[in-house]
C-alpha cells in the first residue's frame, strides 16, 4: 500500500520532467543554430579566400548548397582526421571531403589520411609556397600517423582534391 502523500508527489513530477524536456530540447535547439550560423562563417570566408580557382569556387558552393551533396562511399574511400586545424576552417573541410566521397573520422585508430593544421614558422616569408616553412603541432594523433603510415597533408591538399574532383 503506497504511503498517504505519495499521491500527492507524483503529480508534481511530470510538469518538472516536462519542463526540464523542454529546457533540454531549447536547448539543442539553440546549439544546433550556432552550429548553423558557425558553418555558415565559415563556409563564407572560404569562398572569400583568393587562392580558390574558379573551378574550386564553383564546386565549394554547389558542395554548400541548401542540401549538402555527398558523393557515395565506395569500398576502401579514404577515411580523413583533422589535426590542429582551425575550428573556424573545419566545417568547411569536412564538407568538401564529405562532397568528395571520403568518410570523415575522428577516432586515432581509423583513419587513412590526416589533415594537419599549422602555423607560419617565424621569418618565413608570406608569399611562400603551401607547406613550405611551416610549423605543425605534434599532436598524438599525428604520432598515430607517422606510426601507422597514413598520409599527412596541408589543408590545400583537400582543395586542389577539390579542384580536380578527385581525391
Amino acid at each position: 500500500e503506497p504511503p498517504p502523500n505519495a499521491a500527492a508527489t507524483k503529480p508534481a513530477t511530470k510538469p518538472k520532467r516536462r519542463l526540464a524536456k523542454e529546457k533540454a530540447c531549447k536547448r539543442e535547439a539553440e546549439a544546433e543554430a550556432e552550429a548553423e550560423v558557425a558553418r555558415e562563417v565559415a563556409r563564407e570566408a572560404y569562398l572569400q579566400r583568393s587562392d580558390l580557382t574558379p573551378r574550386s569556387q564553383a564546386r565549394l558552393e554547389a558542395a554548400f548548397g541548401a542540401a549538402p551533396r555527398r558523393a557515395p562511399l565506395r569500398p576502401g574511400a579514404p577515411r580523413i582526421a583533422f589535426s590542429g586545424v582551425p575550428p573556424c576552417s573545419l566545417p568547411v573541410l569536412e564538407q568538401v571531403a564529405a562532397t568528395l566521397g571520403a568518410r570523415v573520422v575522428d577516432d586515432t585508430g581509423s583513419f587513412t589520411h590526416l589533415v594537419l593544421g599549422s602555423k607560419r614558422a617565424p621569418g618565413a616569408a608570406p608569399g611562400a609556397a603551401p607547406g613550405a616553412a611551416r610549423q605543425y603541432k605534434r599532436t598524438l594523433k599525428v604520432l598515430h600517423a607517422v606510426v601507422r603510415g597514413c598520409w599527412l597533408l596541408p589543408p590545400e591538399w583537400l582543395l586542389a582534391s577539390l579542384d580536380r574532383g578527385v581525391l
